[in-house]
């Protein structure tokens, strides 16, 4: 029975989806990487042509995402293939803050904000990143991508949720200036309890080596 009442996530820097899914969606995952076998609704019969795949289907839980967001076009059509319902706006979030957006009331905000410039793949200039929020226009130094993580505290100061869950890359712990200390303290002034912690994917049924930094 689908509850009358489930919890309204708003998301950002949606991409295709990946975040969301694991709210409000039935992901498909290995039934060796759940712990709570409660948690599992039914095999799954699609990714192989047997049975005996050891894949199974998630039970859906309680929410419903009301509003999705990200600067791709292409991002969007995805998404809207795997989601018959979408409140999806292609524009930098930065904008619609700019124009006062009106967002849609929400118990969860969701999102990884750009990782491109915390990562250790990458130039590593973190807040004084060179590329703009869009990616497009000339660069300002309020509203480059190393600091589009202030345009999701401010989504979160306007919509005041009942949580927040922010995710980025390990890099994010190693720069030299600390920015995970700076992002830690602007959630904490608009008036939340946060903390982080690093997780390592590859223990929670991702088979990839890979970590990321959970910020709620």
């Amino acid at each position: 029975m689908t509850n009358p009442n489930p919890n309204k996530v708003l998301s950002l820097f949606t991409g295709i989806g990946g975040m969301d899914m694991g709210f409000h969606g039935e992901p498909i995952v290995h039934s060796d990487s759940i712990r709570n076998k409660e948690f599992i609704h039914k095999k799954d019969t699609t990714t192989t042509t047997t049975t005996t795949n050891g894949f199974v289907i998630l039970k859906k839980k309680n929410f419903v995402s009301v509003f999705q967001n990200d600067i791709m076009a292409g991002a969007k059509e995805v998404y809207e293939n795997n989601n018959k319902e979408s409140n999806y706006h292609v524009e930098s979030i930065f904008d619609l803050l700019k124009d006062n957006f009106k967002f849609p009331n929400a118990d969860v905000v969701i999102g990884g904000f750009p990782c491109q410039d915390f990562s250790h793949c990458g130039k590593r200039n973190g807040f004084a990143s060179t590329k703009s929020h869009n990616l497009v226009d000339d660069i300002q130094t309020d509203n480059t991508r190393g600091t589009l993580y202030k345009s999701f505290v401010e989504v979160v100061r306007r919509v005041q949720p009942k949580i927040f869950v922010a995710e980025n890359v390990y890099g994010l712990l190693t720069m030299p200036n600390h920015p995970i200390d700076q992002i830690i303290s602007d959630f904490c002034e608009v008036g939340y309890e946060v903390k982080y912690q690093l997780i390592n994917c590859s223990e929670f049924g991702i088979p990839q080596t890979r970590k990321r930094v959970i910020i709620m």
